[in-house]
Formats: structure tokens, sequence, C-alpha cells
């Protein structure tokens, strides 16, 4: 949720940098360039994905119900849009956007766990990574992107593979470093988004097959495939190592009704 938010984010600075609502930035390249939608109806229907930020926000402030139904929306739209365009023949059949929104719905399925009993979320923290997440993940990565051309053969798997990796070195490092036991519940969130990220990474390694660079994808996208594999997996080894070394829980004795 944190990661949909913070793309969102990015997403509506980006579009209001590209519409020229941003003077103070440089101008972008005619490459980037957007077209203006065809109606209201159509701006409407793609503002639905935005539905992240509030539902991230929805859910850290303990509002679970409603982050569910506003992430429904969120999840709603793309995946109409994309079952239409790809039945009618408008854009050629792929499996990034299934893959992606197949995800989505895990995701909105896993957010049952955050129960009527389930203890509530920190707020501080969560709220605080927002703009620290902006800061650190999708401003530098658009920045290279923008300024790099060979960089743009980065898709949204990709960019995922790079930040992951990047966010398991650091934390390997750390943990290494210090040994600190509150440590093995980012492992634990590491080795799901490790695993979820290399899933979507394989799963759309067939669309690169019938584009015009498909050697040059298909060999960055394995390799990003092998830096999720190379960092996690030893992640995800320390991960149950550790988790097998935690004491049992605490059992209560049950009480009588003389005590």
């Amino acid at each position: 949720m944190l990661t949909h938010a913070i793309m969102i984010t990015t997403s509506i600075a980006v579009s209001l940098w590209l519409s020229g609502k941003l003077p103070w930035l440089p101008t972008p390249a005619s490459e980037w360039a957007i077209s203006s939608p065809p109606s209201i109806w159509h701006t409407a229907w793609n503002l639905a994905s935005y539905a992240w930020l509030p539902a991230y926000i929805a859910l850290v402030l303990g509002h679970r119900r409603v982050a569910q139904a506003v992430a429904l929306l969120a999840i709603m739209p793309p995946a109409i849009t994309t079952a239409v365009e790809q039945a009618t023949g408008d854009v050629p059949l792929s499996v990034s956007p299934w893959a992606i929104l197949l995800i989505d719905v895990v995701l909105l399925i896993a957010m049952s766990a955050f129960h009527h009993g389930a203890p509530p979320v920190p707020r501080r923290p969560w709220l605080l990574a927002l703009p620290v997440g902006i800061l650190l993940v999708p401003v530098p990565l658009f920045t290279i992107q923008a300024t790099t051309p060979t960089l743009r053969l980065l898709d949204w798997p990709g960019l995922s593979c790079a930040a992951v990796t990047a966010a398991m070195v650091i934390h390997l490092t750390v943990r290494v470093s210090r040994r600190r036991p509150r440590t093995l519940p980012w492992s634990l969130a590491l080795t799901l988004l490790a695993v979820a990220t290399l899933a979507l990474r394989t799963a759309t390694l067939p669309d690169y097959s019938d584009q015009a660079q498909h050697t040059t994808l298909a060999t960055i996208a394995s390799v990003q495939a092998i830096a999720v594999l190379a960092v996690g997996v030893p992640l995800a080894v320390l991960a149950i190592r550790a988790l097998r070394r935690l004491p049992p829980p605490a059992t209560r004795r049950p009480t009588t009704s003389t005590e």
C-alpha cells in the first residue's frame, strides 16, 4: 500500500509537469509529451488509480473497511480497461497488466488481516514514510530515466526489482552490523516483497517476445530476476532462522472462580 501511495503521488506531480502546470521545472522532452484525454469521463476513469493514496491513508488511520473499498475503486477501472482493450484488439495481448492486477487483488485480500482485534497501526512512522519514500525512490528513478535514454528500457517490474534489491541490500547491511531482533519484521516484509517482485518480473517476460529490442529487454529482465534471487534468498534464510529462534508465546494459565 505504501508503494502504491508513493508512486501515485509522484505520478500526480509528473502529470502536472508534463502538462506544463509546473513552469519552474525544466521543459520535458518531446517524447515525454502526453496527449489530452478525449473526454472528462475518460479523465475521471484514469484518475481512479489515484485512489491508492487515500486508501493507504485510511488504512494507517485505522479505517480498514474504507481502505478496502477505496482500493477496490483503484483496481476495477484498470481491470475493465485492460479487458476491453485486449478484447477489441486496441492493444496487443500481454501478461504484464494482468500480473500487476493480480498482485493488487492479492493485496486487497491481504488487507483483511487488519481485523477488529488487530493492534492499531503506528500512525506517525507510516505517515512520515510517504514523503520520505517519494524522495528516496520515484523522484531519483524518474530523474535518471528522463535524463538517461538507456535507462528508459526499465519498465515497472524492472524498477520494482531495482528498488526491492536495493532495499534488501541496505537491510542486510544493517542487520549484519547491528544484529537487532527488531529487524525481523522488516526481513519478513522484504522477503514477501521479493517474492511478489520476482513473480511479477517472471510473468512479464513473455511480453518482450514481440518487441523490437526483445533480446536486450529479455537480458535486462533476466539480470533483474537474478539480482532479486541473489539477495532475496540469503535474506529469506536469515529471516526463517531468526523466526525459529524466537521464544514461544507466553501461555496464560486459566483462572478459576476462586482466584
